[in-house]
Parts: C-alpha cells; structure tokens; sequence
C-alpha cells in the first residue's frame, strides 16, 4: 500500500512541481509590478472596434480580414459575458493557459524520457524567465499561440502513440485553431508539416485518416481566404503583408524620391506605413466615411483609435507588396541586411516589444530583462530606433542552431519532427516579412525550444554517465 502510494506520487510529483513553479512566476510577476493588461483592447490595430465586439460581433468577424477571426471572437464572447468584470476573466484564462503550457511542456518532456530532474530545472527556468510573466499577463495571442502549439504536440503524441481517434480529432481541431488566430501559421505550414509526419504513421488506414483530419483544417482556412478574397480582394488570413513588409526598408530618402519619381514605388510608399487614415486621405482613400459596416468602411472605431481592418488598407498593403516586391529584386543585398537584423531581433531574449503597449510601470521588468539578457545570455541590450545590423549578440545565436540538430536526432521522431516544423516557420515567416517584434514572435515557439533545451542537457548527461561508466 505505501508502495502504490510512493509510485503514485512519483509519478505525479513533476506536475506538482510545475504548479508549484506556476505560484512562483506569479510572485515574480506581483515583484516586478506586472499586472493584466486589458487597455490593449481598445488599442492594438489587431483587434475590433470594442464597440463591434459588445453589440455586434458576428458581423465584426464577418467583415474582418486584418486578422484571423478567432482571437477576436474569444475577445466578443468574453466581453459580451462578462461586461464589467471582463477584465479578471481574462487573467483567470490566461493564467490557466499559462499553466497548461507548462504542465503540456512536463507531459511531453516526461513521454521523450528526460529527467524530471531535468524537466523541473527547465520548467522553473522558462516560467521565471522575464517573457513568461509578461506575456501571460499581456491580453493578446501570444501566450494562447503557445498553449495551442504545446497542446497540440500533446494531441498528436498521443495520436502516434495510441492511433487514438479522439487525440487524432483533438490535433486537427488544435491546428485549425492555431491558423485561425495567427495568420503567421499559413496553411502551407500545415502542409509541411503533414508532409513531413505522414511518412511517420505507418498504418496505410491511419495514415488516410491522418491525412483527412488534417484536410478538415485546410479547407476551413481556405475558405476563410475566400470570404476576404470576395470582401477586399486577397486571398489570405490577413490583408497586412504588404503593410509589414515595407516597414524600415534600408533606402535612404533620396532615393525613396528617386524611385517615386519613376513610378517604382507608389507616393504613399514610406518605411512607417501603418498610418492613420487622414495621413492616407491625401492620395485618394477613406474618402467615404459613413456608408457600410463600420468594421470595413469606418477609417476610425468608435474610441478614435484608427481602423487598421478598413477595406482601404487592404488595396494600400496589395500595393505595397507589388512595390516590395521589386525593391527585393531590385535591391537583394538591401533585403539581406533587414533579413540578417530581423534575425538577430527574433534571437534576442526580450521582452523588447511590449513596455509601450501597457501602461503599468515597467521599470522592474526591464531590471530584471536586462540582468537575465547580460548574466544568463551574455547579449546587450537593444536600443531603438533599431539600426540595421545593430541587434548585439548573445547566446541565442549559437543555441538556436544547436537545438535545431538536437531535435532533428530527437526520439520519438512525430513530435520533434512537429515541433522542428513550427520553429523554423514561424523563423522563417517572420523574419522575412517582419522588423521589430521578432523576439516575441519567437516566444510563441519558445516552450518548444525550452524542452529542445532539456532535451539537449539529458543527453549530455546520459554520455557523461556512460563514459563514467568505462
């Protein structure tokens, strides 16, 4: 009997820890000064008008097309339900999604057999890291991009493990999911990633019903395109790529002129190119500023803020795509230069992107990022505005690539294979289009790399114990 109870509570004690090392973030959070910020609903360009969230949401996310639907459907539903108490309903949920992050990240360290030694020293070291307390406490998607990405690991472990039917349904529904909150996670990413696990399910039957599953999500993404594509005119999950590619071109102003003078770049081409609507109105759009739904055709929501999802913005960021476009064939050096910096930003331990977008005071947290950024990665910190190149350098850079051939040998081969495939997309995508919040970006696929990370030390120490040994 007091066996059974000894087995039980071994086999229990790493999620026992984990919780114990969920408090502890959260102490850490109250030290630092953090606390749940809520003021970016009615702020950050990817969410509704909050209005439309209270009183009109179905048709909100019917005309929307700047983002993928979901986050701002979990927003209307939350605010719709809980209208004055909203606010500690967020915190509850994310805290619940943070937890789930890490206890899905003990699951699956525990199912690759490392330590829980091993395991407990990573999970405390990842929840107590400067990102994990911000963004659980930061209402936006990308803590809950983490918990999708960690539960659908768990999903498809189970899946390959078991040939479970539930866990096979629970995975598609995870990704489908995952590509309806962010439209980084395209629907070729979900290709890649069946392509590269489906030789790995090696009953032909269930390597159909694998196959299957994972078009359900295809499809329903694609047809989200449709709908925008019938709205404004892109096929996509999000109108804004050509907003985000244009952000600091390294072209000097003479030859931005240079190049509108001969019609290579549109007049209202500029490095900066989410502006207001009245800075657009001069070239021609928002000049309609009452007719349709306020989603789509009002240039400002109702708190003043400007409406990025305004459907004049899509025909601004197709335009500037096209011109993107030949600065990169005309130009590959200096699209190399912002790739190689937008690189350097996503390997930096951060968080460098979020203190101006919450009004608590983050004077603590920037202490406390500064010391884990010298002291832990031996980095520098990153001054803006960011100069091309100019990101320091840290460990990040080196262990990166490190834990990239680390999963690549990794056992059992789905899992790693699947979270191999996420890291270097979600890489790859962003720092292709993007320039300047690379390093949360990162943080998104950050759990995985933390138990790449574990991964890693096991292994070590396994050959130092072999070589003990002889």
């Amino acid at each position: 009997m007091l066996f059974s109870r000894w087995l039980m509570l071994r086999r229990f004690s790493i999620y026992f820890w984990v919780v114990a090392v969920f408090v502890s973030s959260e102490a850490l959070a109250r030290y630092l000064g953090i606390r749940f910020a809520t003021e970016t609903l009615g702020t950050l360009y990817q969410f509704l008008d909050p209005t439309v969230l209270r009183e009109d949401l179905a048709r909100g996310l019917y005309y929307l097309h700047a983002q993928p639907p979901l986050f701002n459907f979990f927003l209307g539903v939350v605010v719709k339900m809980f209208p004055e108490s909203y606010s500690v309903v967020f915190s509850a949920l994310y805290g619940a999604m943070a937890l789930g992050t890490l206890l899905g990240m003990a699951w699956l360290m525990r199912r690759f057999q490392i330590p829980d030694g091993v395991s407990g020293a990573v999970c405390l070291l990842f929840a107590l890291s400067p990102g994990f307390p911000v963004y659980r406490h930061w209402l936006f998607y990308t803590l809950p991009v983490a918990f999708l990405l960690v539960s659908s690991a768990v999903a498809l472990t189970v899946y390959l493990e078991k040939s479970s039917r539930a866990a096979l349904v629970t995975f598609s529904g995870l990704v489908l999911a995952i590509m309806m909150t962010r439209s980084v996670f395209h629907p070729l990413w979900l290709v890649v990633a069946v392509a590269a696990l489906a030789p790995l399910v090696h009953k032909r039957l269930e390597r159909k019903k694998f196959l299957i599953a994972c078009a359900v999500p295809l499809l329903m993404t694609n047809l989200l395109f449709l709908k925008n594509y019938v709205l404004v005119g892109t096929y996509s999950g999000s109108t804004w790529l050509g907003l985000s590619l244009t952000k600091r071109w390294p072209l000097s102003q003479r030859e931005v002129a240079e190049l509108k003078s001969q019609g290579k770049l549109p007049e209202f081409w500029q490095r900066r190119p989410f502006q207001e609507p009245d800075d657009y109105q001069r070239f021609g759009f928002f000049q309609n500023r009452t007719s349709g739904h306020p989603t789509l055709d009002a240039p400002y929501k109702s708190n003043g803020e400007p409406n990025f999802n305004h459907r004049d913005y899509a025909a601004i960021s197709d335009a500037l795509l096209e011109a993107d476009t030949g600065l990169i064939t005309s130009y590959p050096g200096r699209y190399a230069r912002r790739v190689v910096t937008s690189t350097m930003l996503f390997l930096q331990p951060g968080p460098n992107s979020v203190h101006f977008l919450v009004d608590y005071d983050f004077e603590r947290v920037h202490r406390y990022r500064d010391a884990w950024t010298q002291y832990v990665f031996l980095g520098g910190n990153v001054e803006r505005p960011i100069r091309m190149l100019a990101p320091p350098a840290n460990l990040w850079l080196v262990l990166f690539p490190v834990l990239l051939v680390v999963g690549a040998r990794g056992r059992p081969r789905g899992p790693f294979v699947f979270m191999l495939v996420c890291i270097v997309w979600v890489g790859a995508v962003t720092n292709l289009i993007e320039i300047g919040e690379n390093d949360r970006m990162r943080w998104e696929v950050e759990p995985f790399l933390a138990i790449l990370f574990a991964f890693a030390v096991s292994r070590v120490l396994l050959f130092l114990r072999r070589l003990k040994r002889t």
